[in-house]
């Protein structure tokens, strides 16, 4: 009797032993203190924070200086690590002349002394950050041409919005705030350096 013929195969034959490559290894920040430019958004940048799991950096300033209109944006990526961006640098935009618009990231904690003096064309600053902390003295002095400013915080204090913040602003400068802050933002801002600036919802 003739039956069908068996072919011995090996058991590895069709299935090779699969190479295992180790995987390559994550890109770790940079350490604190290290100053990089953040090409994407032509910006310098240093880092404050070199926690593995949340790194942050610091806008330290622009680097096109003929921009009209900047973004100071929710987080950078620098080799391969993305940082967030939670303060602006003492006198990142100082003296900018050529600057009208300004849009600060939801990231951002803290706007350093004098970051904004001196912008002599600034006429409107948006600032997304819920979580904004402090303003720095001077920070936005001598801004002859400002006339908004757009703020969602609901954290800054008294003390916490430095001395002069608004000194030299256009006397029609009006700032928005959330509903609930209204009354006491109010007492806050009149009392640094522009008397006349309107507090509003």
């Amino acid at each position: 009797m003739s039956g069908n013929p068996i072919t011995e195969t090996s058991p590895d034959a069709g299935n090779p032993t699969p190479t295992t490559e180790s995987p390559a290894p994550a890109s770790t920040p940079a350490a604190m203190g290290t100053v990089f430019q953040a090409t994407d958004v032509k910006a310098k940048v240093k880092v404050t924070s070199d926690n593995a799991v949340s790194p942050t950096v610091e806008y330290v300033a622009g680097t096109d200086k003929f921009a009209k209109k900047v973004t100071v944006p929710n987080a950078v990526s620098v080799n391969g690590v993305t940082y967030q961006v939670t303060s602006v640098a003492p006198k990142a935009f100082a003296k900018n002349k050529k600057l009208k618009s300004v849009i600060i990231g939801k990231n951002v904690t803290s706007i350093g002394k004098d970051a904004f003096k001196n912008c002599t064309s600034l006429k409107s600053v948006t600032i997304q950050s819920a979580g904004l902390t402090k303003i720095g003295n001077g920070a936005f002095s001598g801004n002859k041409k400002l006339t908004k400013i757009t703020i969602k915080t609901t954290k800054l204090t008294k003390k916490s919005i430095g001395k002069n913040a608004l000194k030299g602003t256009n006397k029609k400068l009006v700032i928005k705030v959330p509903k609930k802050q209204v009354e006491k933002y109010k007492t806050y801002f009149k009392g640094k350096g522009n008397k006349s600036v309107k507090v509003t919802k």
